[in-house]
């Protein structure tokens, strides 16, 4: 399955990716997650973990995820565009808004 879509956000391209790389802020625009916690010590970056809880046809989920490194930047070295995620059970997300597969 393949999920797209485009939103513009009339904001920087750094704060847009601060806010949505925070995986805390993700219940203030996901319905279907009602709710989001950082496990690990700021800053968010490489080894950083969140565990989430996700609700969809009458299911809830706990989800806990990973950010395991990126090969692609915005603005500097230090800053990556889609942070590659993991979940403990090896399967992988971009966060690009596609699903995987």
């Amino acid at each position: 399955m393949r999920i797209e879509g485009d939103i513009v956000i009339a904001k920087p391209i750094e704060e847009v990716f601060d806010f949505v790389a925070d995986e805390r802020n993700e219940p203030k625009y996901n319905r279907q997650m009602t709710s989001a916690e950082m496990m690990t010590p700021d800053p968010i970056g490489v080894g950083t973990k969140f565990r989430a809880m996700m609700t969809g046809r009458g299911v809830a989920v706990e989800l806990t995820t990973e950010f395991t490194g990126s090969s692609a930047h915005i603005g500097s070295p230090s800053r990556p565009t889609c942070p590659p995620w993991t979940s403990p059970a090896g399967s992988s997300s971009n966060r690009s808004g596609r699903a995987p597969g």
